[in-house]
């Protein structure tokens, strides 16, 4: 049987999953919309270009890596603007810094991935946040060998695909269903139980059904099997607890209080006194020693209102081997 913490743990690490998936699906949703509309175009009114004091290499065919060394920028350190690799037509790479007075000298290595004109002013970004719009212009050219008419390789073919991936929906949704499923399941089968238990349950008639029928095997056959004495025994103790509502008391402390009730205690006498006698074959003898504590029950009986739905009772225990009594 499940209990009510185990369930509780279940759905709080459902819950936690559910988290992670959603705070993995957002960032990635997050990166895949990320374009490169914030990398300006080469601007046309750069007034100067800046100065190089290092070697350089400003013309290269695409994808082969250059490098522009020395190259004097000014104003506060710059940083490479984040781009999309998939996307961009240039990515830099910034391979060292030194300071220049008021400025700084940077060795940069480019890769050219779309031919034309591209300016690498336009892929940098300052490190304090500040605007980088008046960065001269670190002009190169990317050249293709392929022309113009020849086919594209499978890898540089441009045109448009079935955007891949989904995956993070997907798992956030066969979250959803399986919590919903494990929700649904606990709930059914906790209703389930309580129906059963109350369809088992039994009333105050079906106890007292039992106990007579119990009598009446006594007194008309002689004999009792030990299951059924116990069995007997015990229900009647629990007849008199009831009638005299002790039920909130132990068992011990709840006899002790019957031994001295004016009813109940001569009842409870002669119901022990059959069972723990030596066995006796005088049948008149027994029915005199039980008819008061049937007569007892019966007129509970009486008192007592029928099961409602007519619950019928539940069976009395019985063996295969029967003693004697």
């Amino acid at each position: 049987m499940i209990t009510q913490r185990q369930r509780l743990l279940v759905l709080t690490g459902c819950c936690a999953c559910l988290l992670i998936g959603t705070a993995v699906a957002l960032p990635a949703a997050a990166a895949d919309e990320q374009t490169n509309d914030a990398i300006a175009p080469v601007r046309e009114n750069r007034r100067s270009t800046a100065r190089i004091e290092g070697d350089s290499e400003q013309e290269a065919s695409v994808g082969m890596a250059c490098q522009v060394r020395q190259v004097v920028l000014p104003g506060p350190e710059l940083e490479v603007r984040s781009v999309d690799p998939r996307t961009t037509p240039v990515i830099v790479r910034i391979d060292a810094v030194y300071p220049h007075g008021d400025s700084f000298r940077y060795d940069l290595t480019w890769f050219g991935l779309e031919p034309g004109h591209h300016d690498l002013s336009d892929y940098l970004s300052r490190k304090d946040g500040s605007p980088a719009d008046e960065l001269p212009s670190i002009p190169v050219t990317v050249s293709s060998v392929i022309q113009s008419g020849d086919p594209l390789p499978g890898f540089y073919d441009t045109r448009p695909r079935v955007r891949s991936g989904g995956y993070q929906l997907m798992f956030i949704a066969g979250i959803v269903v399986w919590v919903a499923g494990l929700i649904a399941i606990l709930c059914i089968g906790r209703s389930r139980r309580s129906a059963d238990v109350k369809g088992t349950e039994e009333t105050p008639t079906d106890r007292i059904r039992q106990i007579e029928e119990l009598l009446q095997r006594a007194m008309s056959t002689g004999f009792l099997t030990a299951t059924e004495k116990a069995f007997l025994d015990a229900r009647v103790v629990a007849f008199w607890r009831e009638r005299r509502q002790l039920n909130h008391m132990t068992a011990d402390a709840a006899l002790r209080v019957l031994r001295q009730d004016s009813e109940a205690s001569p009842l409870l006498q002669t119901l022990e006194q059959w069972l723990y006698r030596p066995p006796s074959d005088d049948r008149e003898d027994l029915n005199s020693l039980l008819k008061p504590l049937r007569d007892a029950v019966h007129a509970a009986r009486a008192d007592t209102p029928a099961s409602p739905g007519g619950t019928p009772a539940a069976s009395v225990p019985s063996v295969a081997t029967e003693e004697q009594v």
